[in-house]
C-alpha cells in the first residue's frame, strides 16, 4: 500500500510539474520597453517584414502589449493581402494566425500560418505551423509544375518556422 501511495504521489507531482511549465498557465508578465534583436529560423519561403540587414525593432511603451502578435505579423506575412487574427494572450502564452491568399492564377484557397509563443520580460519566442488550402488552376500550370507545387507546399507543411526577439538595451 505504501509503495502504491508513493508512486501515485509521484505521478501526481509529474503532472504538476508540467503544469508549472505551461506559459499558459504562468502569472503573465509585463514585457520591458528597449530594444530588441530578433532572428529567424526554420524558415522556407520569404519571411518579406523582416528580410532586412537590420535585425533590431525599438519597442516603445504603447507598443510592448502588442508587439508578440506584431513580430509573428511581420515575421509570417507573405504579401500585403493577408489577415492576421490574434488570439487573447493567456497567462504567458500568445498565439494567433496569419491568413494569405494564393496566388489566383495559380490556385484558389489559402495559406495559413498559425502561431504560438512564449513572452518573458526580456523576450519573445514564436513557432509556427503553415498549412496549405488550395485548388490548383490545371490550365495555369505547365506539366510537372501541379507535382513541383505540390512537393513544395507539402514541405512548407512540415516546417516549424520561428522567430526569437530579446532585449538588449534601450531605444536610441
Amino acid at each position: 500500500m505504501r509503495n502504491y501511495l508513493l508512486g501515485l504521489l509521484a505521478v501526481s507531482s509529474l503532472g504538476l510539474a508540467g503544469c508549472a511549465n505551461d506559459p499558459a498557465s504562468q502569472p503573465p508578465v509585463e514585457l520591458k520597453p528597449g530594444l530588441y534583436e530578433f532572428s529567424v529560423g526554420g524558415a522556407v519561403g520569404p519571411i518579406t517584414a523582416m528580410e532586412r540587414s537590420d535585425r533590431t525593432m525599438c519597442v516603445r511603451p504603447r507598443h510592448v502589449q502588442h508587439f508578440p502578435n506584431t513580430l509573428a505579423e511581420k515575421a509570417f506575412v507573405f504579401h500585403g493581402s493577408c489577415q492576421p487574427n490574434r488570439s487573447p494572450r493567456v497567462g504567458n502564452a500568445v498565439s494567433g494566425e496569419v491568413t494569405c491568399p494564393v496566388d489566383p492564377k495559380m490556385a484558389a484557397g489559402h495559406t495559413r500560418m498559425s502561431y504560438s509563443g512564449v513572452v518573458t520580460e526580456d523576450g519573445v519566442q514564436i513557432t509556427a505551423r503553415v498549412s496549405v488550402d488550395a485548388q490548383y488552376n490545371e490550365n495555369a500550370l505547365r506539366d510537372g509544375e501541379k507535382i513541383q507545387l505540390e512537393m513544395a507546399m507539402k514541405a512548407m507543411e512540415q516546417v516549424r518556422p520561428r522567430v526569437t526577439a530579446r532585449r538588449i538595451g534601450i531605444c536610441a
